[in-house]
């Protein structure tokens, strides 16, 4: 039975301390695993979107989210949610060490298009050829 995005929110709500390093489509975001730590702090539903917030001023918004795991036995480093398929995930984040201002918003946009995954982005240009997304890979990865 698929879960809506209602259930698939309140699923997450439930879990608490919850906290790692993102992987969308494949692609890590920040390097390598565990070089950053993301603290989730809020969880919504919104229609087809489910809207995940973080310590740091983060947002992470997937449309149609499908497929939800989640292990919330213990706190970090062992609890992990993984989302198996989407149509689109948008990594929201203010440059780091910079105000949080409109000119420091920075994102990471991943579009799920028949077997391939798009990635926009207004980060740094230089980073398109470290680009690994990929989409057989689970739309979200936390942990």
């Amino acid at each position: 039975m698929t879960k809506s995005v209602d259930e698939i929110a309140a699923e997450i709500s439930t879990a608490s301390g919850i906290a790692g390093s993102i992987r969308i489509f494949g692609d890590w975001f920040g390097g390598r695993p565990r070089e950053n730590i993301h603290l989730l702090v809020r969880v919504e539903s919104d229609g087809d979107l489910l809207k995940l917030a973080f310590d740091a001023g983060e947002h992470l918004t997937i449309w149609q989210p499908r497929g939800l795991k989640l292990e919330p036995e213990s706190r970090y480093p062992d609890a992990k949610i993984t989302i198996d398929g989407a149509d689109r995930v948008l990594w929201e984040w203010f440059y780091y060490g910079r105000p949080q201002t409109a000119e420091n918003l920075r994102f990471l946009d991943y579009r799920n298009v028949g077997n391939a995954i798009q990635r926009t982005t207004n980060w740094e240009a230089n980073l398109d050829w470290r680009s690994t997304e990929d989409a057989s890979k689970a739309a979200l990865e936390l942990y």
